[in-house]
Formats: C-alpha cells, structure tokens, sequence
C-alpha cells in the first residue's frame, strides 16, 4: 500500500529532484477537445480558489532520479504543455530592457521554465518524459516544452534573430509550424498528433482570454495587463491545481490501490480498473503482465481509441445483457476476467472483437463487390451506432462461413439497414434499438452451437428484425420531404443510399462525402435574387414579409432535392455563394448528385441546369423521394 498520501500542488509535483516518466505500458496521450475543454474550465472557474485536479499515482522507477506515473499522466502532459504554451506567448511579447516591466517578464519567464525543464551540468532536459509514444510523440512534447533558447537576458536578440529566420513570426506560430511544414520537424510532427493537437487547441483558448488577437503590438499598459493575466494563470496551474498524490513501492502495490479505492467509492475509470484487473490476475509473473501489456495497447489504443467505453458496453451486450456505464467495471470483474488462468485468452478474444468494432467504426469492409458489404456500407452511412453488435456478430460468423449463411447474414443486415434508416428519417432516432439489438446479435452468436439448425436461428433473427420494422409505419416520400431534413446526417444518409447503389463493385466507396446545400442555409438576395423573387419578390421587406420570405428559403435549404455529396475539401470553400459562382467550382472536386444517378441525361441534373429555383428543388424532391422508397425497401 502507499507509502505516502498527500495532496500536492502541480508545482510541488514537478519541481523536484526526480524527473516524471510514464512508462511504455501507460496508454498514449489522447486526449480530445472535450476533455481540454473540461481542463480549461476548471482553470478559469473560481480562479482565486484552490481546485482538487484527481489523483496521482507514482512510484519509484527503476532510473535512479526517476519516479513513474502510474495514473494521472494525461492531466500531468497537458498542464505541462499549458505551461509550455505560456511561456512561449511570455516570449513572443517581451519587452525591451529598458521597460518597466522588463524585470518582472524575466522572472517571471524564470518561474514558468523552471516548472518545464531542468538544467542539470549546462544540459536541458524536460522534467516530463514518456516511454510509452511513439519515438515521434516523444520527440514531439520534446519540441514544444523545451525553449527554443535559454531565457535569460539573452532572449531579445536570440528572439530577434529567430523571427527573422521566420519571416517576423512568433514563437508560438513557429512551432505551429513545427507541426506543419517544417522541413527539420516535418516526419516528427506529423505522427505526433495528440500532443500537437492539444498545444493548437490550448492556443484557441488562451490567446482570447489573454485578450490578445492576430498578435498586436501591445502598449506599455497593454504589457502590463498581459503580465497580471499571464501570471495570475501561472500562479493558478502552479499552486491552485492540487492532486491527491499516492506513492507507492511499486506497480504491483499500485494495482491493489486501484483495486482497493474503487471498492470503497473512490471512483477510478473503468478502463484504469480493468488494466489494473488483468495486471493483478498475472502477479508477479513478468512474461504474462508483457504479455497483458502488449494486448492491452493493442486493443484499446490501436483498434479502439477514445471508443474503448462504447466498445466494452457492446461487447458485454454480446455476452450476457445490456448494461449501463456504471456496471462496466463489475461485469468485466465476475464475468469477463473472473480467473488467472485464462486471462490472456479472454483478452485475445476481446481483441478479436475490438478488431470488429473498430471496422464497424470505420468502415472498412473493403470493396462493394458483394451484397454483405453493400449492406455494411449502408448501415455505416446512417453514422448510428446501435447495429453495431449486429455488425460485430456478422463479422464474427461470416468468417469461413458456407455461402448460404453469409447469404442469411446479408438479409439480416439489409433488415437492420431498413429499421435504422426508418426510425432516423422518421424523427424518432436510433436509441430505441440500444438493448434490442444486442438480443439478436446474441442469437446470432449463438447460431453456431449446431451446425444443424443455425439457418433455422438466422431465419428467427430476420423474423424479430422485419416484425419490429412492421411496428413503425413505412417511409413516404412526404416523409423524404420533410423539415426533418435538418438533421445533415439523416440527408446525408440518404445520398449515401443512391450513391452506394451506383459505385463500381470493384472500388471502395468514398466515405468522407460532406452534405452540401445548393441553396445555402445563409443566402444574400444578390447572390439568389431568382430565389428571392420566387419566394416574395424583391426588398425591401416588412417584418411579417421577412419571415415569410425566410422560412420558405429554409424549407427549400433542407429540401431533398437541394442536396448533393460533396468532397469536404471542396464544401466550406463554395459555402453561401450564389449558384452561378457555385457551379464551377462543383467540378473541381467529387461531387455526387442524387439525380444523375436515377438518370443520366435529366434535364434536373446538377451540370444541366444553369439556374437553381425553388420549382427545380421541387421536381428534384419528387424524383429523388419516389427512388428512395424503391431503393430502402427493395
């Protein structure tokens, strides 16, 4: 058990004699904007106060002036980085010597390096080290929390000399270069995503609320304010950000902590405790925990990511029943990992499955060669996740499978297909499919008990998922009409159904399609005075006209008949212009029009029509909506 429990402050974590490291079996940093976004908040909420950040886990490395984080250590990189980003925003505005407020950056420029590197015998080295990145994730937090020199009263000219190299840059815009298009740093920051991420996102935020825009040059006053916000926030992520700091003997002692915590309410994430379980269930047998290690990077860092916790709860759907976040832990623990023995089996059958889910994510089903990837694709399309242990259920069986199980297998999907896109057009969502679905995949999991009677099983399966489509009333094409339509990925869904149906068997469909709104969901009247006179005539408006004049551009905006799939590259760049200027630039890029798909010679195609009017939207709605219901239901 620990060797000490203190609360700790960030500074008094850092500013040791013992350099932090975390240890190549520590999940990767990854965190996403969400979670900086929670990091941020709770730095400039109640700012003045003290803020308990969590818990911390260390214990003594086998390097001598070393200690390992053993939980803790997306927090600890992420402040570390924060503090980088401060002092280098410090840098970009220092004044000049003969300022009054020169001494104060110095020192203050002093106190933020001191918590980010360590000079030991003229080295520099950080005081936060990884083992478990990629040599280019290493590198990378490398770049961005050492200096790009020493600071001391050298800075100014080292500053002056470098912005020249870079074109009157700042330090900050260099090292968003550095994740660029350096050609030094290029191969480094390019496979160091999250830390670059993070650094980028952390400028988003700080650079407003020190209340500095597109780099000013800043009056005396100006500097002086920038100094007391800079060092207010320093002083808050320093002393104010406090931690519940366990050090222990050893990673062993630690994973009976965890263990320990957790059963006396102390909540830990469930991802850390089920590690921990497994770890614990090795011993100390070091081949077995390498073993464990290795599999656990495997899955949850390479196939599943930031997914791990939406996997777990469906793979459990699978074994036993539908369970909640709050129940995660516990089924792992006396259903999952319940002995030692077959630790490292259950974990490669999770394996296995994480590898189904991450495909079901991705949409990697390969070329549309078949009817079963066809009807993946569709699935995938709808941007849903509740056929998702459908989909891992099919995977699983269809692998060395005889052709006319695949064949049932297909229809189950197309039926899974019809239920989810019905429900979503409809308005009502997928959620409702949350525990049904996992029943029937359970069932098809099931099917292979006997070989004799598993077309039978299948055959029920395809049953229960067309009675449960027989519960909600078909699709219309007044339903494809519809204001409903608002929701782009529901449109989206929708095109994806006429496209798919149209790529060559041999090619992988293009899955990064961006709906694009013809008529714009902001349009001028200069840019659309067509439009405007179909729809009111010409301005100026009274009140009542206005809204009028607006809520039929709206319906017309969200109109079937208005949307096309466009690559992403493309979607931003055409945005609100007008058709006219639109139009060109349409053939730069992929762009898939649902109507040249039902026809190729239609005069209410895209590249045949050189004005887009309310009475085209509507003849390509009807066309569009009548080939819809023909195809989801076929």
């Amino acid at each position: 058990m620990p060797n000490s429990v203190e609360i700790k402050s960030v500074k008094h974590i850092i500013d040791t004699d013992f350099r932090l490291n975390i240890p190549s079996y520590q999940r990767k940093y990854s965190w996403e904007e969400s979670q900086i976004d929670n990091l941020w908040e709770d730095i400039v909420t109640d700012i003045d106060d003290k803020h308990l950040m969590g818990m911390l886990v260390t214990c003594q490395s086998s390097i001598q002036n070393q200690i390992d984080v053993i939980d803790g250590q997306q927090r600890i990189t992420t402040l570390s980085v924060l503090l980088a980003l401060l002092r280098d925003i410090l840098c970009d505005y220092a004044v000049e010597q003969g300022s009054q407020h020169y001494s104060r950056y110095i020192n203050l420029l002093g106190k933020l390096n001191d918590l980010i590197i360590e000079d030991t015998d003229d080295l520099q080295t950080v005081r936060l080290v990884t083992e478990n990145e990629s040599i280019y994730e290493s590198e990378f937090l490398s770049i961005i929390t050492l200096p790009l020199d020493v600071i001391d009263e050298e800075i100014y000219p080292y500053i002056a000399t470098k912005r020249a190299q870079i074109g009157e840059k700042s330090i900050v815009e260099l090292k968003q270069e550095i994740t660029e298009d350096n050609s030094v740093f290029n191969q480094v920051s390019a496979k160091a995503k999250s830390t670059k991420k993070n650094y980028l996102l952390l400028t988003k935020k700080v650079r407003p609320y020190l209340g500095l825009f597109e780099n000013p040059e800043l009056s005396e006053e100006q500097k002086g304010a920038l100094y007391e916000k800079i060092s207010l926030l320093f002083k808050r992520i320093s002393t104010g950000l406090e931690f519940v700091h366990y050090q222990v003997d050893n990673e062993y002692e630690a994973f009976k902590l965890f263990e320990t915590m957790n059963d006396r309410g102390m909540t830990i994430r469930p991802l850390d405790l089920m590690k921990n379980l497994a770890l614990k269930l090795a011993g100390q047998n070091k081949s077995k925990q390498d073993q464990i290690i290795e599999l656990w990077k495997k899955i949850f860092e390479d196939n599943l990511g930031s997914h791990h916790s939406t996997f777990i709860r469906y793979f459990f759907g699978l074994q036993e029943r539908h369970i909640q976040k709050s129940e995660v832990y516990k089924q792992y623990r006396d259903v999952v990992f319940n002995d030692s023995a077959n630790v490292i089996i259950k974990l490669k059958h999770l394996d296995q499955f994480s590898i189904y889910f991450s495909r079901c994510l991705s949409g990697d089903f390969g070329s549309l060669d078949s009817d079963f990837n066809k009807a993946l694709y569709r699935l995938y399309s709808t941007k849903t996740i509740q056929w998702y242990s459908i989909g891992m259920a099919v995977f699983h069986i269809s692998e060395n499978c005889r052709p006319e199980i695949k064949d049932w297998l297909t229809r189950i999907l197309k039926a899974t297909y019809r239920l989810v896109i019905t429900q979503i057009v409809r308005g009502m969502g997928s959620n409702r499919f949350e525990t049904y679905f996992p029943v029937q995949a359970k069932s098809i999991l099931e099917s292979v008990k006997d070989p004799n009677t598993q077309i039978d099983v299948l055959k029920v399966v395809l049953q229960n998922l067309e009675n449960k489509l027989s519960e909600i009333s078909a699709l219309t094409t007044a339903h494809i009409q519809t204001a409903l339509l608002r929701k782009n990925e529901v449109a989206r869904a929708l095109c994806y159904v006429m496209y798919l149906d149209t790529v060559g068997d041999s090619v992988e469909p293009k899955l990064g399609l961006t709906l694009e709104h013809v008529i714009p969901q902001t349009c001028q009247y200069e840019d659309w005075k067509e439009l405007y006179h179909e729809v009111g005539g010409k301005p100026p408006y009274s009140d009542e006209k206005t809204i009028e004049i607006n809520r039929s551009k709206e319906e017309l905006c969200y109109n079937i008949g208005n949307m096309i799939l466009l690559s992403s590259r493309l979607n931003s760049s055409v945005s609100n212009l007008g058709f006219g200027n639109k139009k060109p630039k349409y053939q730069e890029a992929t762009v898939i029009d649902p109507i040249s798909i039902i026809s190729q010679s239609d005069d209410l195609q895209l590249n045949n029509v050189s004005k887009w009017t309310k009475a085209l939207v509507q003849k390509r709605a009807e066309r569009i909506s009548e080939y819809l219901i023909q195809a989801i239901y076929k």
